[in-house]
C-alpha cells in the first residue's frame, strides 16, 4: 500500500458514505446534489477570500475604460484614443490585480476538487451510472462534437454525461448563489 493509498482510501470511504447513496436515486439527481454542494463551497470560498467591493470597483473601472476606448476608436477620435492610451498601464495593472484576486480561491479549492473527481472516477456508486445522465430536448452542435469519440449509438448532441451535467449544474448553482449574496 502506497502513501497515497493510505491517505486517499479513508477520504474515498468518507465520500462514499456522504455521497455514494445519492446514486441510488439516479445519476442525474446525485450529480445535481454534488454540484450544489461543490458550487456552494467554491462560491463561498471565493466570497470570503476576495474583497468583493474592490473587485466590483476594478471591474467597473476597467469596463468603463474599455467602453470609452471602443467608442473613441469607432468615432476615429485620435486625440481621445491617445488620451486613453495614457491610462492603459493603470488599467492593465488593475486587470492583473483582478486576475490575481480571482485565482487566490482557486489554490485553496483545487485540492478538494481533485480529491472529489478522483473519488468520482473510482467510486463503485458511479460504476452503475449510464453514460447518458440527462437527455436534452434538442440537439446541440457543441455537445455532438464532444461525443465524436463515443460509441456509435452515443455520437449525438442530445445528451449529457455526468461531467457535462455537473458543469452545467454547478455553473447555474454558482451563478444563483453569486446573485443572492451580491458577489462581483
Amino acid at each position: 500500500m502506497s502513501i497515497f493509498d493510505a491517505i486517499l482510501n479513508p477520504v474515498y470511504g468518507l465520500l462514499d458514505l456522504v455521497f455514494g447513496w445519492l446514486f441510488d436515486y439516479g445519476a442525474m439527481y446525485a450529480i445535481l446534489v454534488v454540484a450544489i454542494v461543490i458550487g456552494t463551497f467554491l462560491t463561498l470560498v471565493q466570497y470570503l477570500l476576495v474583497d468583493q467591493k474592490e473587485l466590483k470597483n476594478i471591474r467597473k473601472e476597467t469596463s468603463s475604460f474599455q467602453k470609452e476606448m471602443l467608442a473613441a476608436q469607432r468615432a476615429n477620435d485620435k486625440n481621445k484614443v491617445k488620451k486613453l492610451q495614457k491610462k492603459k498601464p493603470r488599467i492593465d495593472e488593475m486587470q492583473k490585480k483582478m486576475m490575481s484576486m480571482s485565482f487566490k480561491p482557486l489554490y485553496i479549492t483545487m485540492i478538494p476538487i481533485f480529491l472529489f473527481f478522483s473519488w468520482l472516477r473510482q467510486s463503485p456508486a458511479v460504476d452503475m451510472v449510464d453514460p447518458v445522465v440527462v437527455r436534452l430536448p434538442f440537439d446541440t452542435f457543441i455537445v455532438e462534437m464532444m461525443h465524436r469519440g463515443s460509441p456509435a449509438g452515443y455520437q449525438t448532441g442530445d445528451w449529457l454525461g455526468w461531467l457535462g451535467w455537473y458543469i452545467f449544474s454547478s455553473s447555474v448553482v454558482s451563478n444563483i448563489i453569486r446573485k443572492i449574496i451580491g458577489m462581483a
